[in-house]
């Protein structure tokens, strides 16, 4: 028998995780860029543009897309780093350093196959192991006109925000909006110090995780 409609989205879904998957794995980040969904394109290009590189400015930003707090700690562990290089992919190396969830340098994660939600939301779910168990991340993927999938950077770094928000949330209270998260980010801002000058160089071989890969 042939395949359903539905086994044939799952394959069409799953053929695109892996093939971005892959490009991280190696850390050629430069070929995620395509595979994102229009919100997220707009976004990677806002955030990776030098002139956007101030508090004033990435904090707007942070509050279009709801991760403000994600933005400003970007922008002072990282901005320097975007000035010197201006490069879009180098976003990338930025969650990788950080140890975010699928592009973490250290970690393994691995496709949940028989858990891949299909329908009005698109989900992959990959998994690390941690103490014996399985702890699970969500990865959305929209769908484009032309019927493919394209991964949703935005709601992949909201769920980055919301993790972060919890370290902050004793001394900021829940999250604001408009004046009152300016006053927040400020907060967060005075309490990370001034960025330093110099941001070391990366070496793209730091990023290629394939042998942490090959090793099962």
């Amino acid at each position: 028998m042939g395949m359903t409609f539905c086994e044939s989205e799952k394959d069409l879904l799953v053929t695109k995780f892996e093939k971005i998957n892959k490009a991280i794995i190696s850390g050629q980040f430069e070929q995620i860029i395509p595979e994102l969904d229009s919100q997220s394109t707009g976004f990677l290009n806002l955030i990776t543009d030098t002139s956007n590189l101030s508090p004033g400015r990435i904090v707007q930003i942070g509050e279009q897309y709801g991760v403000s707090l994600f933005c400003l700690q970007y922008l002072h562990e990282f901005g320097n780093y975007i000035r010197r290089t201006s490069q879009k992919e180098d976003f990338f190396k930025y969650l990788a350093t950080q140890g975010t969830p699928w592009f973490s340098t250290f970690d393994q994660f691995n496709l949940v196959d028989d858990r891949v939600r299909l329908g009005k939301h698109n989900y992959i779910p990959i998994a690390k192991k941690a103490n014996g168990s399985n702890i699970l991340y969500w990865l959305k993927f929209t769908k484009d006109s032309d019927g493919s999938f394209k991964f949703d950077l935005v709601d992949f770094v909201q769920q980055e925000e919301k993790r972060r928000w919890k370290f902050f949330s004793g001394v900021l209270g829940p999250k604001s909006t408009g004046d009152e998260l300016k006053e927040q980010m400020t907060i967060v801002w005075d309490h990370l110090g001034e960025p330093k000058e110099e941001t070391r160089p990366f070496n793209d071989y730091e990023f290629d995780r394939t042998k942490l890969y090959e090793e099962k």
